[in-house]
């Protein structure tokens, strides 16, 4: 339960948000979101875009809202953030290696311009697809991870994997 697995990260690495707001929304229809996901990777994917919307945000309280939704046989996981937002011209380019939007004397934040690297690669190896874009209000950025669902869990899954 893909729901389930990120609030426990969340509770889990408290301490890295603690001046962070984040709140999850299950707006599916099903009180569990089903989806086979390796849980080292889906953390490093969790941790990155969480750190990101925090370290880039000069919000007094920054804020992070995890909508999780349903198409089909897929699961829509939202990160909506109030940070500084990406430029519509940066957008396509920060999922590249080594790629770090604004100049060096205009970052904000220090990083190596890898974080949204392995984002989208564990995105990949998961089947699913990643898209950024403004945050509704425009104020903020929204990452769209859409994954395949799995049906329930697989047999012989150990229990709290999801």
């Amino acid at each position: 339960d893909i729901v389930s697995f990120t609030s426990r990260f969340i509770e889990k690495n408290r301490h890295v948000f603690k001046n962070a707001v984040i709140r999850l929304d299950n707006r599916t229809s099903d009180p569990c979101c089903f989806c086979r996901i390796n849980d080292n990777l889906f953390e490093m994917l969790l941790m990155n875009l969480l750190t990101n919307a925090v370290k880039y945000n000069t919000s007094r309280t920054p804020r992070v809202d995890i909508l999780f939704e349903q198409q089909n046989n897929k699961y829509i996981v939202r990160f909506i953030d109030n940070g500084i937002g990406i430029p519509r011209s940066e957008r396509k380019k920060i999922f590249k290696k080594f790629y770090q939007a604004g100049d060096a004397q205009t970052r904000s934040a220090k990083g190596n311009g890898l974080g949204l690297y392995l984002v989208a690669g564990i995105v990949k190896v998961h089947r699913g697809t990643i898209q950024v874009e403004a945050a509704p209000g425009d104020s903020g950025t929204e990452f769209t991870v859409t994954l395949p669902a799995a049906e329930t869990p697989a047999a012989g899954e150990e229990e709290g994997r999801t």
